[in-house]
């Protein structure tokens, strides 16, 4: 069988929607902000794999670039590897370049890496460590902390107050924030942040009861706030804590980049650090923003990927 990879058009929609069971988040994927492209493999006019590559707009170098992230394929019984990995290849090739995708990324596993050829001309940015802590410990969330139920403009103002500290960081704004956590369909995501006197954000942690790390723990997906703002990080580790006891989980586990402030914070918080089979994975179209460039200035949480 002959296979045919191509970029997916509106045409495909039916044709992608019920190629798979149970069907891709592919709505969400496509409704990012910073654009998205799609690729399908087919042989013999069938679909048999399927990818997407969600772009985010991130401010690095006093600008606005395109970073992208390189989803897993979504297989077809029957498809094959070689429908899977065409597919991932192609989505790869396609627009890697200064004008376009500055940086194109993607977590695979261990396993996958080793074996995957489609990971040619990628670099290993960091190998990935979690926090964990147990939930154990009594907690209450405590009064300042709110659940968040929208987003505005303000949370960008948050976001610029803690990017003078990251080389690059993918722009909290409110239609990144919406698209992320209120529009992505079957998952559970609860916002929970502080605010000043005039209403805006001090600083802010997303949580959700998914069993990320262990089968009886909560994942706190992302965290910005400013390093100096210690008391509100112990404001939000307690209501983060208060969340998995309601929810009955055991731990909660998220990641953060070792270069920050914070990494440490959590861990005199009663975080402690695990190794994990997930790589971050990257390549650059300006030499100077290698994944060791990445590494060291790379503002990156579980927000910034499709994981969880």
């Amino acid at each position: 069988m002959e296979t045919h990879v191509r970029q997916a058009t509106p045409a495909d929609a039916d044709l992608l929607e019920s190629a798979f069971s149970p069907a891709p988040p592919r709505s969400w994927l496509l409704a990012a902000p910073a654009g998205t492209r799609e690729w399908a493999a087919f042989e013999d006019g069938e679909v048999r794999a399927w990818c997407a590559a969600p772009s985010r707009t991130v401010w690095m170098d006093g600008r606005e670039v395109r970073f992208t992230e390189l989803t897993d394929v979504v297989a077809r019984e029957g498809g094959g590897e070689l429908a899977h990995g065409d597919a991932w290849r192609q989505a790869a090739a396609a627009t890697l370049g200064a004008e376009e995708d500055l940086v194109q990324y993607a977590f695979p596993t261990e396993c996958s890496w080793e074996a995957g050829e489609r990971f040619d001309g990628f670099d290993i940015v960091r190998t990935q460590h979690v926090l964990v802590q147990p939930a154990t410990a009594p907690a209450e969330r405590p009064p300042e902390v709110e659940i968040v139920s929208a987003f505005d403009h303000t949370f960008r103002w948050l976001w610029e107050r803690c990017a003078g500290a990251f080389g690059a960081s993918v722009i909290r704004d409110d239609a990144l924030l919406r698209w992320r956590f209120s529009r992505a369909s079957g998952r559970d995501y609860r916002v929970l942040a502080t605010r000043d006197g005039n209403g805006v954000p001090r600083g802010y942690a997303v949580y959700s009861p998914a069993p990320w790390w262990t089968p009886g723990g909560a994942v706190l997906v992302d965290w910005l706030v400013p390093p100096e703002e210690v008391e509100v990080g112990k404001l939000l580790l307690r209501a983060l804590r208060a969340e998995a006891q309601a929810d009955g989980r055991s731990s909660l586990a998220t990641t953060l980049v070792e270069w920050s402030p914070w990494f440490e914070s959590f861990q005199r918080s009663g975080y402690a650090v695990h190794p994990s089979p997930l790589f971050l994975v990257a390549r650059s179209a300006a030499r100077r923003f290698d994944h060791l460039w990445l590494r060291d200035h790379w503002w990156v949480t579980l927000a910034d990927t499709t994981l969880v």
